[in-house]
């Protein structure tokens, strides 16, 4: 009795999600800098600062946390490209001083410094940054309500970047100290 051939059929079978992080957190550097980076595509990046040192810095990148514990005396951020939304959020009074740089790349991206309601130490340094690139950007410092102590810098910076950006100051303090300067800057390029 001839054998009947064996019927091949052919089966799928599913491999484990193979998704590269798309936004990464670099180690803390030994002088305290914190470097976070985007990549091409939209990054939605937060930061939550506790404004002390040894300083807590949570950062959720596109759905990602990253717990940071230790020295921090500046946090970067690095996008690229894509439409990117970037929002630092000063969660506790600052204790300790603090520089903040966002260089936001291509695309129609936004920044926000929420500061709303924080006492900004005696004699600290504060300073916020950010640099919108090519396209229609939007850069936003919400301090309402801040107490800036005396003989404190704090300092914001926005620099919009080729395209029609969009700058807003809510700054209505509470409070400023004697000796304390406060710098609010906008350059806006409009090409």
């Amino acid at each position: 009795m001839a054998r009947q051939p064996r019927r091949f059929v052919p089966r799928l079978e599913a491999f484990d999600e193979r998704t590269l992080p798309s936004v990464t957190v670099q180690p803390l550097t030994p002088d305290g800098t914190l470097t976070i980076l985007g990549d091409e595509t939209a990054n939605e990046i937060t930061i939550s600062d506790t404004g002390k040192n040894p300083a807590s810095v949570i950062v959720v990148g596109d759905g990602q946390i990253f717990i940071v514990d230790g020295f921090v005396s500046r946090i970067q951020v690095f996008t690229f490209g894509g439409d990117d939304v970037v929002n630092y959020q000063l969660a506790s009074d600052l204790a300790s001083d603090r520089t903040v740089t966002v260089d936001l790349g291509l695309g129609n991206d936004s920044f926000t410094a929420d500061l709303n309601g924080q006492t900004f130490g005696a004699g600290r340094d504060f300073l916020v940054q950010a640099l919108g690139g090519g396209g229609k950007d939007t850069l936003t410092l919400n301090a309402v309500g801040v107490n800036i102590g005396a003989g404190t810098h704090f300092t914001i910076d926005f620099r919009g970047g080729r395209g029609r950006d969009g700058i807003t100051f809510n700054y209505d303090p509470a409070s400023v100290g004697e000796l304390a300067v406060v710098i609010l800057n906008a350059d806006q390029k409009i090409h």
